[in-house]
């Protein structure tokens, strides 16, 4: 799902995106504010959406990923999509029809992950993180975890400590996993917000 400026060209879009998907025109008259805030929700209840909450941001490319994933438990043909923005308010929703065929292939594409307990997969992707990781993006993974009470503050103390951007990341990485399929999944969903290049190296877009 993909939240973008009117004046983007759609086949510049299309064009970025792999050979199986597919383009659902729908109703997208909708006003979003810059910097704002926003998060996506479906009926019935999906499986996964990531990101959780993504910040609307002028983008003109040259390369478009999407704002949102949205993963779902069954295969209907109609789900209800809905963005609120940061204070709770609806400020879209439209019923989209989803073709055999592409509801089929998402389901090809992502049974295993959907499956997967989110610290198993921080496991599969450890070694890689570690080593892909900026030291910008890990500190803000760092600031988002504490603000969600994933990690608290004596051990945000204890990975800034660490003189290697290496071993910041792998201790972080190993703390969240050991947490459990919550803390992980919220540290996959911050990876995802904070960088979409990353996550999609790592496959978890």
């Amino acid at each position: 799902m993909f939240l973008l400026q009117e004046n983007i060209p759609l086949p510049e879009v299309a064009a970025q995106q792999e050979d199986d998907a597919e383009y659902i025109q729908t109703p997208a008259d909708c006003l979003f504010k810059f910097q704002q805030r926003y998060s996506v929700h479906c009926e019935p209840e999906s499986l996964i959406i990531q990101p959780e909450q993504t910040q609307f941001r002028s983008k003109f490319g040259p390369n478009y990923h999407p704002t949102f994933q949205v993963f779902l438990n069954t295969n209907p043909q109609i789900v209800t999509l809905i963005v609120k923005d940061q204070e709770g308010t609806e400020t879209w929703k439209s019923s989209v029809y989803l073709p055999a065929p592409r509801t089929e292939t998402l389901l090809r594409n992502f049974p295993a992950e959907a499956q997967v307990p989110a610290d198993e997969r921080l496991f599969t992707i450890r070694s890689r993180f570690i080593d892909s990781v900026s030291e910008s993006i890990l500190n803000k993974l760092l600031d988002k975890l504490l603000q969600q009470r994933v990690i608290n503050d004596q051990e945000m103390e204890s990975f800034r400590s660490k003189q290697s951007r290496a071993d910041k990341a792998r201790d972080m990485i190993d703390t969240v996993r050991r947490k459990g399929s919550e803390a992980s999944s919220l540290l996959i969903a911050a990876i995802c917000e904070e960088d979409q290049c990353l996550s999609t190296e790592l496959n978890l877009m």
